[in-house]
């Protein structure tokens, strides 16, 4: 936006100019120019001193809606290193705004700020990981998959438990078979990472869960027995 001074001063001269643009930016140019970074209203002000001490502040408001706001779509794909570590790495896109936050959250209470990132697991088990991804004109998307991990040494609590989620896809209910399993705490997770329910059941081998409410969509089921995760991924239609 180009910004050009008509004030009046008599008979003092002015001396300074003052432009305050809305968004944090300023200026001390008599005739300026400055360049947005996202579309809105704003409230410019130019305050003027003149050589006799003669203050006056004119205040406009500036519509900029010309820059294209972003689509974005988090996602990732990882491999096994040295198990039990997990690398991470991003292929994220954005258009036209840049990435410029990701922020990775492992499922087991570990995070990450890095774009490509590692994690070690500590237990044997089913993780729900996420990635979250923020751009330069604030689009945000997030993104999950579930990472297995069966190599760390000990008693695999894998072989322990057999999870049967079914039906899948489902549109009011589903049921979750358990073997050899006394408290379990569940969490029903959307795609996109955000938990829809929470609980704790005891002492069954069946558990039905009601999602009529629920969106259609992918959802990961993901259960703690004895401090260790599983999940299983459903569709609900």
């Amino acid at each position: 936006v180009l910004f050009f001074d008509a004030s009046t001063s008599s008979p003092g001269t002015i001396t300074d100019w003052s432009y305050d643009f809305g968004d944090g930016g300023t200026s001390s140019l008599q005739n300026s120019t400055h360049t947005y970074s996202a579309n809105g209203t704003y409230a410019v002000c130019l305050t003027i001193v003149t050589s006799d001490s003669c203050t006056s502040t004119y205040c406009d408001t500036i519509v900029v809606n010309c820059l294209q706001q972003s689509t974005c779509d988090a996602f990732f794909q990882y491999t096994l290193g040295a198990c039990p570590t997990v690398l991470f790495f991003d292929a994220s896109t954005s258009s036209p705004g840049t990435i410029t936050d990701w922020s990775y959250d492992f499922g087991d209470g570990g995070t990450s700020s890095l774009q490509n990132s590692t994690h070690t697991y500590t237990a044997n088990g089913t993780y729900v990981a996420c990635l979250t991804i923020v751009t330069s004109d604030s689009c945000t998307s997030t993104y999950c998959d579930t990472i297995q991990i069966s190599c760390i040494a000990g008693i695999d609590d894998l072989n322990l438990l057999n999870l049967i989620v079914m039906p899948n896809p489902a549109q009011n209910e589903i049921s979750l078979q358990l073997e050899n399993a006394s408290t379990v705490n569940y969490k029903i997770i959307m795609y996109n990472g955000k938990v829809v329910a929470t609980g704790t059941r005891h002492s069954d081998t069946n558990h039905t869960f009601d999602i009529s409410e629920f969106a259609k969509g992918a959802y990961f089921l993901e259960i703690e027995i004895d401090g260790t995760r599983h999940s299983a991924k459903f569709m609900k239609y």
